[in-house]
């Protein structure tokens, strides 16, 4: 037996590759556990992910069907469910998984002529979404929308400020044109021009480049 490992140890000595397998049996031995060991975890992790995005999305669904059934029905008072949602969504739930029934929620309030409860909602959830996200953007857009309602312009300008420094933008020309009404609306006419010029010369066949247009003429 012993000449057998011997005879295994010269050959392998005479190729490059199985001198450096055998030279570094151990470290490689170790380096291949390692490599398991990593690839056992690593699946532990995303099964421990997928069962807590399943648990997340169980929080949502009964909340949903607990309380914005009630508030689609005006079975609830809207400043009990902002109450409600802002407690759900202080609970361990990932917050662009609470987005959609936030935009719904708010739009809810809104058409009930309740817009600062669908602002609270808004603002509740809008500094815990990732901003290099679309679900930035939705919830984004949607609370300029409310903050100009409501007459709070400089909050709206701030906001699609924020979204333009985002690496993912959707509804481009439609942010810019935005903004440029914004500053506009406040009296800032260099930025006002700053944006529709950009709307005109960055999306050229856009319908939003006829409105920056017809925007600069005003001016």
């Amino acid at each position: 037996m012993s000449s057998q490992t011997e005879g295994f140890d010269e050959v392998a000595n005479k190729t490059d590759f199985g001198h450096f397998i055998n030279s570094n049996a151990k470290p490689i031995t170790i380096a291949g556990i390692l490599v398991v060991v990593g690839i056992i975890a690593f699946s532990l992790v995303q099964n421990q992910r997928k069962d807590r995005r399943q648990e997340e999305a169980k929080t949502v669904y009964q909340f949903e069907k607990d309380y914005l059934e009630k508030l689609n029905e005006k079975k609830i008072e809207g400043s009990e469910f902002v109450k409600k949602f802002k407690d759900v969504s202080n609970q361990d739930v990932e917050a662009s998984m609470l987005m959609p029934t936030a935009l719904y929620s708010s739009k809810t309030l809104k058409g009930q002529g309740k817009p600062e409860l669908a602002l609270e909602v808004l603002e509740g959830l809008y500094p815990k979404i990732t901003p290099s996200s679309y679900a930035f953007n939705f919830i984004s857009l949607h609370l300029a929308v409310l903050y100009e309602d409501l007459g709070k312009t400089e909050k709206a300008i701030e906001v699609l400020e924020a979204l333009g420094k985002s690496n993912v933008k959707v509804l481009e020309a439609k942010l810019y044109l935005d903004l440029g009404r914004l500053y506009k609306k406040v009296g800032n006419k260099e930025k006002a021009s700053l944006n529709f010029n950009y709307v005109v010369e960055k999306f050229p066949n856009d319908e939003m480049a006829k409105l920056a247009k017809f925007y600069l003429k005003d001016l």
